[in-house]
């Protein structure tokens, strides 16, 4: 899909050019302006790819931002302004897929090892699989004992905060500390690979 399968005019190409130029030498209001005029069609873009509103919007959020950081980097040998952000959408909209598609894997693979059955993978299971099941336990194992039991209780037992404080025989404030530094730990790690597989 180009600017030109759009219906994208070359006069309009020319003004959004122009608007590009002006957001690259930090003109907000060509920014504003710019954001109107190509939010519709770029929405519909990463839609297609995300099928979600909400991921949808934090993309777009993330596109425009770049624009405004590198609209400076833009010339016309990177091909026209529609083109040029279709393909940091389509980038950045891929980008988002294969994330939610790792976060899932490690969320099955960490359900695996709260029901106990972390060793139960089969031999046969896919590659991609059984990285995912090991790089879990990795990140679990970084957890300290009282956060790994407080996120097992809560998210794969069903268990309340006040049900899993008892059962683990603290205050329900603390059980509660515990599970919330404990996902946020667990995010970080995550995010970090996430960081080093993009950078490897």
């Amino acid at each position: 899909m180009t600017a030109e399968t759009l219906g994208i005019s070359s006069a309009q190409s020319d003004d959004w050019a122009l608007l590009l130029r002006d957001v690259g030498e930090g003109d907000a209001a060509a920014f504003d302006r710019l954001y109107r005029a190509t939010r519709p069609r770029l929405y519909g873009l990463v839609f297609k790819t995300v099928r979600d509103a909400g991921y949808t919007e934090e993309v777009l959020q993330e596109v425009y931002l770049e624009v405004w950081q590198k609209a400076h980097l833009h010339s016309p040998v990177m091909g026209r302004p529609l083109s040029w952000l279709m393909m940091i959408c389509h980038r950045r909209a891929v980008d988002r897929v294969r994330s939610e598609e790792r976060h899932k894997r490690r969320t099955e693979a960490f359900a695996v090892l709260a029901a106990g059955a972390a060793d139960a993978v089969a031999a046969d299971e896919p590659v991609l699989v059984r990285e995912e099941h090991r790089e879990v336990r990795r990140h679990v194992a970084a957890l300290s004992a009282l956060q790994r039991q407080s996120i097992t209780l809560v998210y794969f037992a069903g268990l309340t905060h006040t049900q899993g404080a008892q059962r683990l025989n603290v205050p329900v404030p603390t059980f509660k500390s515990r599970l919330r530094d404990g996902l946020v730990r667990l995010r970080g790690l995550h995010a970090d690979s996430d960081r080093e597989d993009v950078c490897a």
